[in-house]
């Protein structure tokens, strides 16, 4: 009978509780996928209708363990960096602005992460009050690993230390904590939608400048080169529309006014005036 698969998934089930109570979620998203094996096995050893809807619902159960142990580890794990991020030095610098907003994110995270985990243990009491036949005392007895690991078998060598009893809390007081919790989630969560829309305006504040600053560096690349085009004049002495000079695209450094190279003096040919003269008039006396 210990042997079977229905006791051996509750035996897992067990286990997977502890693992989850000291963080471990690896162990115990395996605990409650071997214990959703066992359960499909043991559908196999009856043919009672109220029994296999019993295991199926089990079995279920188990397998939505999985997914929620997996987002809680996922949480854990942000906790965890954003207490990293607190616990860090700040380093003042120009990006002070970014540091602060930061800063303030990774408060209201771990501040979030602690409500709900307080939430989840007042909830669990809760559950386990209204389930338990026992007395209250008995109910919300704090839970011992030695006692448990004697049970169960070696589960960590890590956590064996025996926690003290703790005195049993109303269930007035448990809801009226859950409902201060509550509140102070709603708050939270509240600071938390208000920062992300600040930094969605922040957002869309520095897409305009940026589009701003793109219009703004077209406007001046179209008017450097519509200047690059300079009108020269032709042989003629006119100015033709058609004539440009593209000496400014190729060399942008060479000045706009800049002189004409100093020309070299004319030399006037030496003429034999008598000579000519002469011969005109023997041209002239001949006719």
């Amino acid at each position: 009978m210990e042997a079977s698969a229905l006791n051996q998934a509750h035996l897992q089930h067990r286990r997977a509780e502890v693992h989850l109570k000291h963080r471990r979620f690896s162990e115990a998203i395996e605990c409650h996928r071997k214990s959703a094996e066992l359960l499909s096995e043991a559908l196999n050893y009856t043919q009672n209708l109220k029994a296999i809807e019993s295991l199926k619902l089990q079995r279920d159960f188990h397998i939505r363990q999985t997914n929620v142990i997996l987002i809680k580890k996922e949480q854990f794990e942000n906790y965890k960096k954003a207490l990293e991020n607190r616990r860090r030095p700040s380093n003042f610098s120009n990006n002070d602005f970014e540091d602060a907003h930061e800063n303030e994110s990774t408060t209201l995270q771990v501040a979030i992460y602690r409500n709900m985990e307080e939430a989840d243990s007042l909830l669990g009491m809760l559950m386990k009050r209204g389930s338990s036949g026992n007395s209250d005392s008995e109910s919300l007895r704090s839970f011992s690993t030695t006692d448990t690991d004697e049970k169960l078998g070696p589960l960590d060598t890590l956590d064996n230390g025996i926690i003290g009893n703790k005195h049993p809390k109303d269930e007035s007081v448990v809801i009226e904590e859950l409902r201060t919790l509550n509140e102070q989630l709603h708050t939270l969560v509240f600071k938390l939608v208000t920062q992300l829309d600040a930094s969605k305006r922040e957002v869309d504040c520095l897409r305009e400048k940026v589009k701003q600053l793109e219009s703004d560096k077209y406007k001046v690349y179209n008017k450097n080169t519509s200047n690059n085009l300079k009108v020269i004049t032709d042989s003629s002495g006119g100015t033709s529309p058609f004539v440009f000079s593209p000496c400014s695209e190729l060399s942008p450094d060479v000045n706009e006014s800049r002189a004409l190279p100093p020309l070299a003096p004319l030399e006037m040919p030496n003429f034999d005036f008598t000579s000519l003269i002469k011969s005109s008039s023997h041209i002239n006396a001949g006719n």
